[in-house]
């Protein structure tokens, strides 16, 4: 059971599952259009098929069948997605001095002062440190204290405040669980703009399911994906046979829309404009996750180009992350009431590990 608020994802249904709150001006929430989009083109086919009665009997049962499958998983993976806690860990900081590279030091100071830690972190991931890569890597002691120190916003203004009020300090963030101590990398952790929380295998914030996509709800993220993909599939191949059984008498197109049967016709038409119009946002966008989970990468990681030109020490072989990331049953909540008392209750060393 979740017991109380972490971050901007507080408990409903009698702390059965953590909902984020969309307080942030970014962290949309787009679910009741996501819903629309399935309901509306799902009940405009099933009238198309009843109606167009180019099947009957056990084929128009499968048909139906499939289609109301599809549908209801597409939903149902939505809504677990929009409802499943993300894999949000919790974050514990301590004060530490800046460190100044000779770069920052020779630019001019970003927000209009001294150079925040936040503010450092990214420049210097955007800068690369004189493009070398070696300058990304975790392992890089300057970067690795300098872009853990990001939290969340609350955190990053504190952050800035301590530079400016006690002599060039910040924050530097570690990740807790079960008494060990963690820097972000090690859990593939980021902490969410959206959501003002550290998520375990940050992919994105997606605001079509409303929720941070972390290791806890990716496959289903990934599953309702797929669900859509199939869902525009079904709809367009079954109403291309059903506009073309429609117009099998007519001599000219434009009469099919006039002729006895108009309805089928028109509805057929629209349907499958809609999945022409779904396929060019949804098959991109499956087509770029099959590749992610084939090279066990997240969103995150491939837009940073964090493996670009070294090995990923998380793959495990395409059949391998595949069965890692859609097959495995995904791990229990950091937040619940008992794993956080026991969370709290145990003291963190500072070179602690599980």
């Amino acid at each position: 059971m979740f017991t109380q608020r972490n971050g901007s994802h507080e408990p409903r249904c009698g702390g059965r599952c953590l909902v984020l709150r969309h307080d942030h001006p970014t962290a949309l929430n787009l679910v009741p259009f996501s819903a629309a989009l399935v309901i509306a083109p799902t009940g405009a086919w099933v009238f198309l098929i009843v109606t167009a009665e180019w099947v009957s009997g056990i084929a128009l049962a499968a048909v139906l069948a499939c289609g109301v499958l599809v549908a209801l998983g597409a939903g149902t993976c939505l809504l677990t997605v929009y409802l499943t806690e993300p894999g949000i860990l919790m974050t514990q900081s301590e004060e530490l001095p800046s460190v100044h590279s000779p770069e920052v030091a020779a630019d001019p100071p970003m927000d209009g002062g001294r150079w925040g830690a936040a503010a450092a972190s990214e420049y210097l991931e955007e800068k690369g440190a004189g493009g070398s890569k070696a300058a990304l890597d975790p392992s890089n002691a300057a970067l690795s204290t300098l872009s853990q120190s990001r939290g969340t916003e609350d955190a990053i203004s504190h952050a800035r405040e301590k530079d400016s009020t006690t002599n060039n300090r910040h924050s530097h963030w570690y990740i807790v669980v079960d008494g060990g101590r963690y820097e972000l990398p090690e859990l593939r952790a980021k902490f969410c703009r959206q959501s003002s929380n550290c998520v375990e295998n940050f992919d994105h914030f997606c605001p079509w399911t409303g929720n941070v996509i972390g290791v806890r709800n990716y496959k289903f993220f990934f599953f309702f994906v797929t669900c859509v993909v199939l869902l525009c599939v079904v709809v367009f191949s079954t109403s291309l046979v059903c506009f073309i059984w429609s117009t099998r008498d007519v001599k000219e197109w434009i009469n099919a829309f006039t002729g006895p049967h108009s309805d089928t016709a028109t509805v057929s038409t629209l349907l499958m404009v809609y999945a022409v119009v779904m396929s060019f946002a949804i098959f991109p966008l499956w087509f770029f996750h099959i590749g992610l989970i084939c090279s066990a990468t997240t969103t995150n990681e491939a837009i940073r180009g964090v493996w670009a030109g070294r090995a990923n020490p998380n793959d495990l072989g395409c059949m391998g992350n595949c069965s890692r990331a859609l097959c495995r049953r995904s791990r229990a909540s950091y937040l619940t009431s008992n794993m956080h008392s026991r969370l709290i209750a145990e003291p963190v060393g500072p070179q602690s590990r599980v």
